[in-house]
């Protein structure tokens, strides 16, 4: 017994170094299904994404401030009565520029519902596009991203590295929702970045 609790605490401390939460690997609550997920990837102004081990490698450059340009995979839309649990794992290998979008939850209609965006101002850290600051980064390191859509509540909810870090409402009504994940260089930043997405897996009810 005393060796296997010394097992769970080595395991942690090791997880908490490398950004993760035991926790973290599986997926948020219960009653939930396993999924698939079709997508197209999407690029523009000189991104690319690059197939690689268990995902893709999305780099976007600088073209400037304000100078939009995207590297992404957009999934399916889910079904209008679903529930869709989306994890993945985000590592950013170099930034050299700043406010630029890792994962967004999308509303057919209302577009860009959800955009988690990285910025180094203040100290590098995962905010919601005009919202507030999620948690902490450190550039290198991994990061469990996990977003929950109710298209019928048309409520957000997000984690990072399994701690619920917040919520958006508002989407119901927008003619259904999908995810997006990758390098999307917002209005307000400017581009740089060389991020990895891998593990992705999607569960429903």
């Amino acid at each position: 017994m005393y060796a296997t609790k010394r097992i769970v605490q080595t395991l942690a401390a090791v997880a908490l170094a490398c950004g993760f939460s035991l926790s973290g690997h599986a997926q948020i609550g219960s009653g939930w299904t396993s999924t698939t997920e079709s997508f197209s990837i999407q690029t523009s102004n000189g991104a690319t994404a690059k197939a690689i081990s268990g995902g893709y490698e999305f780099t976007t450059p600088n073209k400037g401030t304000g100078k939009v340009s995207r590297a992404e995979q957009r999934f399916s839309t889910m079904p209008s009565n679903s529930t869709i649990q989306w994890q993945g794992d985000c590592k950013v290998k170099s930034m050299s520029g700043d406010r630029i979008s890792v994962k967004q939850c999308h509303q057919v209609t209302i577009s860009s519902f959800v955009i988690i965006a990285l910025t180094k101002a203040g100290g590098t850290h995962f905010y919601l596009v005009n919202g507030p600051t999620l948690a902490n980064y450190t550039i290198g390191s991994t990061a469990r991203v996990t977003t929950i859509m109710n298209n019928k509540t048309g409520v957000c909810d997000i984690y990072i590295n399994g701690t619920h870090v917040g919520s958006k409402s508002g989407g119901k009504g927008g003619g259904g929702m999908y995810d997006k994940c990758g390098s999307y260089v917002t209005r307000s930043g400017t581009g740089g970045m060389d991020v990895t997405w891998t593990g992705l897996k999607f569960w429903k009810k």
